[in-house]
């Protein structure tokens, strides 16, 4: 059952851009959705973004949000279904892109607000395994779902000292690649790292540590020179970087 009156037009393709060359490999966005409703998904939002050149119309970047059958309480009173981002294009500049979280808002310029869980994947448009990895990222994205809920839940559960949330916020930063000895921009930016911006973010979880020093991570960090931090806009970097997050969480559980 093809949901082909739900997603934008550059997702219902059927073929790459003249401009591709033969060793890039099409991948049909809406057969892959289609994949994921026959697993119990449901679509939320689709979007495509505007192009510049009009010969691009119709092979464009977009962006399907699909709610999965999995809920969460990130907070009391604040009980949320797992997504799955699936970021697609057929220009032959960017790669087949999944992510697992629990997003707030999202649009097609870069804005994404929530909290990436850990479980994201990028599959390059190249290569004779193309379309095997993009099966087994599927299916180890329905099989980690249980236990990503589990995760979530353990970490709203876990309270978090101040000397540890400090100390998470040092941890990401070196993730982040910020040099140990950079203590200039360490001490500036740790404090920020941990700032809420949100209320229902305020309490002191390593759920909230998590999503609040991931949030300030992906922003940037505002300062003078050599204190504060970019904004990251590199998909790829974005991927890499959450991953890394959840497992420095996920290593917070049981201590």
């Amino acid at each position: 059952m093809m949901m082909t009156n739900l997603l934008p037009s550059s997702a219902n393709a059927t073929s790459a851009h003249s401009s591709t060359t033969d060793r890039y490999k099409f991948v049909n966005t809406a057969a892959i959705v289609d994949r994921f409703l026959d697993k119990g998904f449901q679509i939320r939002s689709a979007a495509q973004s505007k192009v510049r050149r009009q010969d691009f119309a119709g092979y464009q970047r977009h962006l399907i949000r699909l709610t999965t059958p999995y809920e969460v309480t990130a907070a009391p009173g604040d009980t949320s279904n797992i997504e799955l981002l699936l970021l697609n294009q057929h220009l032959g500049s960017g790669s087949l892109i999944f992510k697992l979280g629990l997003y707030r808002f999202i649009c097609m310029n870069g804005v994404v607000v929530g909290t990436d869980l850990g479980v994201a994947n990028r599959v390059r448009h190249f290569g004779a395994n193309v379309f095997d990895l993009i099966d087994e990222t599927i299916d180890n994205i329905v099989t980690s779902l249980p236990r990503v809920a589990e995760r979530v839940s353990m970490m709203t559960a876990r309270r978090m000292s101040a000397d540890e949330s400090r100390q998470f916020a040092m941890d990401a930063m070196t993730i982040r690649g910020v040099a140990v000895d950079d203590e200039r921009r360490r001490n500036h930016s740790a404090p920020i790292l941990l700032t809420a911006k949100r209320a229902e973010d305020a309490d002191d979880t390593l759920w909230n540590v998590f999503n609040r020093t991931q949030e300030h991570l992906m922003s940037g960090v505002s300062g003078r020179r050599r204190q504060g931090l970019r904004r990251i806009t590199s998909p790829t970097r974005d991927v890499a970087l959450n991953e890394r997050l959840w497992a420095l969480a996920d290593s917070y559980i049981a201590a």
